[in-house]
């Protein structure tokens, strides 16, 4: 027994899969994301919160939404 060593097995990794449903769950998502995100700013615009309605501006900018 003296002299023997464990043999290790390579682990090879796999690339994962990523099917077309995935991929299409993920925008659906964003695209829903988007719309809320929509709404919210939308809603604040209309309480005429002046600074905030700024503030507002400039993350839409930023997203390029606005």
């Amino acid at each position: 027994m003296a002299g023997k060593t464990a043999i290790k097995r390579k682990v090879i990794k796999e690339e994962p899969e990523v099917s077309m449903t995935y991929i299409d769950d993920i925008l659906l998502r964003i695209g829903k994301t988007e719309d809320d995100i929509e709404e919210v700013i939308e809603t604040i615009d209309g309480l005429g919160l002046n600074e905030l309605a700024a503030r507002v501006g400039k993350v839409e900018a930023r997203l390029g939404i606005g």
